[in-house]
């Protein structure tokens, strides 16, 4: 990493973190092993700066101290020992040292650091209110999720709340964790509120349901803002979606009255929550071994659907469902909905095992 000016701007912070600090962390997130720092003197002697700016804060990358000067272009590739026409990251200044910048950047040669630094304005100014708040808009827009990914509810109506609760979290001392549990606590109530019965508890579980999807937007937000996710963050993100879905069945299964065909409603709750726990597991177990997470966006089965179809019928979507139908009084919809969607998940997860072990028989030795 490249960069003039640090000793003056490191350490103003944008969004609780130094400038610095949040340039290295972004760096380390993204896999870079080795860092070159450069500054003007005596930065080059001084990795006490940058411990400063990094807070409590640690990154995995290694560290190298380059002073700025003339031949600093030869000298920072042997610092990284790397050849000069290798890809290196270019930051020329604080300011320009955000997560959209820092992967775009990761592709820049590190010929190119006299081009760059020309168009910058003076790396020794200070940060005034409107370049912050350009650089906060920037950081926003860097951790935003497409539509694919967060389905068409979420992007639509959920984010622009979320958002606004983020800003008012991020130079607080919350971590992305304390959200998570909150959300899976409010969550799990929902169950619990349901089961009291009477059209007032519906919507109540209902609305509870829909703060822990919301405060699941938040707390991803922050951990990306933030340079705060965890395994234990993905673990309680993964644990608190379904355990609330788990919690909000069983809640419906113990009050709503019939279902259709003569099924029990608390006989097919328990079953739809038994056959889900199944899939989770299953699931979970794949996810650690393949690929070291529990984000189950990340699932095969799950990526399989790319229609707008499947772009809209999300969590979100489920979720708003379920509360439109707690307020016309129709729980058996949501209770009837829950347990064929278990059963068309585990479907899907356990065929397209079954077919991906076949498939595995079959291949040529």
């Amino acid at each position: 990493m490249l960069g003039a000016g640090w000793r003056r701007q490191g350490l103003q912070q944008v969004g609780g973190l130094t400038l610095l600090g949040r340039a290295l962390l972004a760096l380390d997130a993204r896999g870079v092993e080795r860092i070159a720092v450069v500054g003007e003197s005596p930065i080059g002697r001084d990795p006490a700066f940058v411990a400063r700016a990094l807070g409590r804060r640690r990154v995995a990358a290694s560290l190298v101290y380059v002073e700025d000067g003339a031949d600093l272009e030869p000298r920072v590739a042997l610092a990284l020992n790397r050849p000069l026409a290798s890809p290196v990251v270019v930051l020329p200044r604080p300011i320009l040292a955000n997560e959209a910048h820092v992967l775009n950047a990761a592709q820049r040669p590190i010929a190119d650091l006299g081009a760059v630094r020309g168009a910058s304005p003076d790396p020794a100014a200070p940060l005034g209110d409107d370049e912050r708040q350009a650089l906060e808009r920037r950081l926003f827009a860097a951790i935003r999720k497409p539509i694919t990914i967060d389905g068409a509810v979420a992007w639509l109506v959920l984010r622009p709340v979320s958002r606004q609760l983020t800003r008012l979290c991020w130079r607080t001392p919350i971590t992305p964790n304390q959200i998570s549990i909150v959300a899976l606590l409010l969550g799990v109530a929902s169950g619990p509120v349901v089961a009291l019965g009477g059209r007032t508890a519906s919507v109540a579980g209902a609305l509870l349901l829909a703060a822990n999807l919301l405060l699941d937007c938040v707390d991803g937000e922050l951990a990306r803002l933030t340079h705060r996710t965890s395994r234990l963050g993905e673990w309680l993100d993964t644990i608190g979606d379904d355990a609330s879905l788990v919690s909000y069945l069983l809640g419906l299964g113990a009050v709503v009255p019939a279902l259709p065909l003569g099924v029990d409603p608390l006989e097919a709750a328990w079953a739809a929550a038994a056959l889900f726990a199944a899939t989770s597991l299953y699931v979970y177990g794949v996810l650690v071994r393949r690929v070291g997470t529990v984000d189950t966006a990340l699932y095969p089965h799950a990526r399989a659907g790319r229609s707008l179809l499947a772009y809209a019928m999300k969590r979100d979507f489920f979720v708003l469902l379920f509360l439109v139908l707690a307020i016309a009084g129709r729980e058996w919809i949501s209770l009837s909905a829950i347990c064929l969607g278990t059963m068309v998940n585990a479907a899907g997860v356990f065929g397209t095992a079954a077919l991906g072990r076949r498939a595995a028989g079959r291949a040529p030795e």
